[in-house]
């Protein structure tokens, strides 16, 4: 597989095709993948175009940056902040929602169906894509999971934190035995600071010991890096999962994102890019196949609970306490002590 790597694109969809076209990267080739690490909106003038274009593309992998999350914060809670005007956020709801769809006191106005589509092009996202050789993140990989001892199911939390991380205080604290740590977030021009070779103002591609960045800081260079790699993909496999009908349909209508289970030693075979098919309790002849965006463990059910909406977990409203108590009435306790619990994030094959 060839792939073409990008990253900090927010909103310059224009330079964004230039690249890719210079680049000669194919949309709909099979044997090419667009990988785009992260922060696809904001501050850019061409938001609506970034998303048109992007959602055009079907060989694509997108990596969560700190600014999808900003986005999904500020959609739910139904108002932008200071820090999201600082950021951006705003120009990308306003240019997807039309002027006024912000009023002066920052409340957010749109309908469900401009609210939907931001919300489940950001949520789709994953947290890191993973290829024979090398990981391609945001910020950086997130720390290992204390029940695991691996970065990949780490919480969803750590990752949000990952995301916001820099490279420059990572790259020798934190590396990758046999594999390439591919990042965003902050410009290679920070290179220069320890790299005398490089000059100051140089925010092409940087090669670093075990990681390679890729932020070129696009809103103010105009420039977008693409990194062309050849390298194999990661064999993906086909669980089967039985649901309860409530949740099934859930799973079908694409309201409920997230399965959770315990992290027994089947579950410990599922990872990002497998795909899991539901089959309904109540009839086994109906299906729904989903691929999974991410994986994530956590010591009780209460815990994961707190690091999710209850919607998404196929409850709608309800608290974490009954949550919890729910998942804990089908696992018993010295089952979840011993192993864990697992939070799945599904994204709903059409």
């Amino acid at each position: 597989m060839k792939y073409f790597v990008v990253t900090d694109v927010h909103g310059h969809a224009s330079i964004l095709k230039s690249a890719l076209s210079a680049a000669e990267f194919v949309s709909g080739d099979a044997s090419q993948t667009l990988v785009l690490c992260g922060d696809c909106f904001d501050r850019g003038p061409e938001n609506v175009e970034m998303y048109k274009f992007l959602r055009s593309i079907p060989n694509k992998v997108i990596v969560c940056g700190n600014h999808e999350d900003n986005l999904v914060r500020a959609l739910r809670r139904g108002f932008v902040s200071p820090t999201d005007v600082h950021n951006g956020t705003d120009v990308t709801i306003t240019e997807f929602c039309g002027n006024g769809s912000i009023d002066e006191l920052g409340k957010i106005s749109t309908t469900k169906y401009r609210k939907k589509q931001l919300l489940d092009f950001a949520i789709e996202t994953v947290d890191y894509f993973e290829t024979q050789n090398y990981v391609f993140v945001h910020g950086w990989i997130a720390e290992n999971n204390e029940l695991t001892n691996d970065w990949r199911n780490a919480t969803k939390s750590a990752w949000k934190s990952a995301r916001w991380y820099k490279w420059m205080e990572k790259r020798e604290q934190v590396l990758l035995s046999g594999k390439t740590i591919v990042c965003g977030h902050r410009a290679a021009k920070y290179a220069s600071t320890f790299d005398t070779s490089r000059d100051p103002e140089d925010s092409s591609i940087y090669y670093g010991d075990g990681y390679i960045v890729m932020d070129s800081n696009t809103v103010r260079s105009k420039n977008v890096n693409v990194l062309v790699i050849d390298d194999e993909p990661i064999s993906n496999i086909v669980h089967s999962m039985k649901l309860r009908r409530e949740f099934f349909d859930k799973v079908a209508r694409g309201s409920k994102t997230v399965e959770m289970r315990l992290f027994d030693e089947k579950r410990k075979n599922i990872k990002v890019g497998d795909t899991i098919v539901f089959t309904c309790e109540d009839n086994t002849l109906e299906n729904v196949t989903v691929q999974v965006i991410g994986t994530h463990v956590y010591q009780s059910f209460g815990a994961l609970c707190a690091d999710f909406d209850a919607r998404a977990l196929g409850f709608d409203r309800r608290k974490t306490q009954y949550i919890s108590q729910f998942m804990s009435d089908i696992y018993s306790e010295p089952s979840i002590a011993e192993c864990g619990v697992m939070a799945i994030r599904i994204k709903l094959l059409k």
